[in-house]
């Protein structure tokens, strides 16, 4: 099944881009060296996320979930390096909360993505019937 997609306009893709830029913009306030690399480990898995995920688009069946997932496994490494970076500069959770929801998020959304190219390599290519508003009429034709 092609599961193409214009991954640019996808919540997923906003999220991933939004997780990126927030990580760059964190403020290391450690002078510890391993603080600073940790925030540099999580910058480079969010993006990693960011163009396995792209790349994701011009793949088909397995290896467009599998690329889905490695994207999401990308954003796991970034969150552990954020929660290395603050266990080394002894901050609290808090201070990097917005990211950490990121996270969250977007590993939802790439679930979700999963989820639905699986569902498609299942049933062939085929696409689900669509939900009925109301219920078929029964056999004989009443209601």
């Amino acid at each position: 099944m092609t599961m193409e997609f214009d991954y640019e306009r996808s919540d997923a893709w906003a999220t991933l881009l939004r997780l990126a830029s927030s990580v760059a913009r964190l403020k290391v306030v450690s002078n510890l060296k391993a603080a600073g690399e940790a925030h540099q480990q999580a910058f480079l898995a969010a993006g990693r996320a960011c163009s396995i995920f792209a790349e994701a688009s011009l793949k088909e069946g397995g290896a467009q979930a599998g690329a889905l997932r490695e994207a999401r496994s990308a954003v796991a490494h970034c969150r552990a390096w954020l929660q290395v970076m603050l266990a080394v500069a002894n901050e609290p959770e808090s201070t990097v909360g917005a990211e950490l929801a990121l996270t969250e998020q977007v590993s939802r959304q790439l679930e979700a993505m999963i989820r639905l190219a699986e569902r498609g390599q299942r049933t062939g290519g085929r696409q689900p019937a669509p939900a009925r508003s109301a219920p078929a009429p029964a056999r004989g034709g009443r209601p």
